[in-house]
């Protein structure tokens, strides 16, 4: 009978896989356009590395920086500073939409609709104080419209920021 060789053969596995890398840095409150909650952004670095047994070996891709929501982890191709400032830019325009309707509304004291877009904006820019103190200094405008008055009592029920704290 022949002899048949022993053929030992043995696997490597290797592929590659994607590490994300915190930046550092304070995140960036936002609204997330996946899961649609405003939710913590934190800036995040991801490499393509080169693996092993599964386990990462060496970098085969430069560095991509990307903005990741902390609610829905879903990462963003724009850098955290590019999103801080998307963010302030916001941010001053809408503090620049809120003076020009107090100035709207300072010239006609009764319009409920100036007044309810008002405390809209302050109530989305976190400034309930301000949408209250517009809501007393406009009684008329107040006193004519429930969505005014309703506005006003959600805000009121709404903890401040340094009861949150």
């Amino acid at each position: 009978m022949p002899h048949r060789p022993e053929h030992r053969g043995f696997i490597i596995l290797f592929g590659t896989r994607q590490i994300r890398s915190g930046e550092g840095g304070p995140p960036v409150e936002t609204g997330c356009p996946n899961c649609g909650t405003t939710a913590p952004f934190i800036g995040k670095n991801i490499r393509t590395w080169f693996t092993l047994f599964f386990i990462p070996v060496f970098p085969i891709s430069g560095g991509q920086r990307v903005s990741e929501c902390t609610h829905c982890h879903t990462a963003f191709n724009l850098p955290i500073e590019q999103l801080r400032g998307a963010s302030a830019n916001s941010g001053q325009h809408q503090y620049q939409e809120a003076i020009a309707l107090y100035n709207r509304l300072r010239e006609n004291p009764t319009d409920a609709v100036l007044l309810f877009q008002l405390m809209q904006i302050y109530a989305a820019m976190g400034e309930g104080d301000q949408a209250v103190s517009a809501a007393r200094h406009f009684p008329e405008a107040l006193a004519a419209s429930s969505q005014c008055r309703e506005l006003l009592a959600r805000i009121e029920a709404a903890p401040s920021p340094a009861q949150q704290a």
